[in-house]
């Protein structure tokens, strides 16, 4: 099993002592998406876990921890670390991105590059935020980033319905996305000689076939293939079916939880409600079994199949 920490949330950056205690403890519970009163148990014995996950924009807390997870058995792990040079503005709860980019070669060097992938996601495209911007912004990043990781994903931004009201607030600064994507054959095809000069291989995650055209083909962030040589295990490399239908992504097993995450990047899709987020978070007990409480009576250990 491959455990996902996690595509709904910031677990290193927000959550890392919840997740060690469970990880002491040997399993978590999950609320299921959509109907939240109800959480399936999820195994973290080493035993039962291939390879862990995780997903971030600062891995920073977890660092003084990945000591004591080798120690319980968990050293199978790995990093999709997001990061992009935006204006505060689009990511207000991050630190500086002089501070992220020491924290991902710091990270890189504890536990090497192929074990960091950077991902520069989503490509917003605005009027002060134009193709050319894209361009010097992805170059400056790949540059800083060399040598520290050999593989760089990128998607295009989506109209979600859930978040157009905030990127709204964006428009009086001149970047609003234009989901036209002006410009974005340009993009892709710069990206793709950046990257190639700084040693990564590049690809999309879930990205339309108007998209992909453009010459940069979707792989899975989640690399069933990739975890096997990286790790000597046998994970098969099965689809997630829970996931988007161009998604690529190998199986796992997702332990975080929608709207918990409280960075308030503004193109999330993965919070519905900043102030139910936030709430959340000040709630939220690093001894309860899930992120967002436990239920009364904790159900038995269930294998993740």
């Amino acid at each position: 099993m491959i455990i996902s920490a996690s595509r709904r949330t910031d677990i290193p950056a927000l959550y890392p002592e919840w997740f060690m205690n469970r990880v002491r403890a040997g399993f978590c519970t999950v609320p299921r998406p959509r109907d939240r009163k109800v959480h399936d148990t999820v195994s973290l014995r080493p035993a039962d876990v291939d390879a862990v996950v995780f997903w971030t924009r600062n891995p920073a807390p977890l660092l003084p921890h990945l000591g004591e997870l080798e120690r319980q058995g968990l050293g199978n792990f790995m990093f999709l670390f997001t990061l992009l040079d935006y204006p505060e503005i689009m990511e207000p709860g991050l630190p500086p991105i002089d501070v992220r980019i020491r924290t991902f070669r710091e990270l890189a060097s504890r536990i090497g590059p192929e074990r960091v992938v950077w991902r520069y996601d989503p490509i917003v495209i605005s009027r002060t935020f134009d193709a050319k911007q894209q361009l010097k912004s992805f170059a400056r990043l790949a540059n800083r980033l060399e040598g520290a990781t050999n593989r760089c994903i990128i998607s295009v931004a989506e109209d979600y319905p859930g978040n157009r009201s905030r990127l709204a607030r964006l428009e009086t600064h001149g970047l609003a996305p234009d989901f036209s994507a002006p410009g974005l054959h340009e993009i892709m095809e710069g990206f793709a000689k950046t990257a190639s000069r700084h040693g990564m291989e590049i690809s999309c995650c879930s990205q339309p076939e108007e998209v992909t055209a453009l010459g940069i083909e979707n792989a899975p962030c989640i690399d069933g293939e990739r975890i096997n040589r990286l790790f000597k295990t046998s994970v098969p490399c099965n689809k997630d079916g829970g996931q988007r239908a161009r998604c690529r992504c190998t199986r796992s097993r997702d332990i975080g939880a929608y709207d918990t995450c409280t960075h308030g990047c503004l193109y999330c899709y993965a919070n519905a409600d900043f102030g139910r987020s936030a709430g959340n978070r000040r709630e939220h007990d690093p001894e309860a079994t899930s992120l967002t409480g436990s239920p009364q009576a904790q159900l038995p250990l269930l294998k993740y199949t």
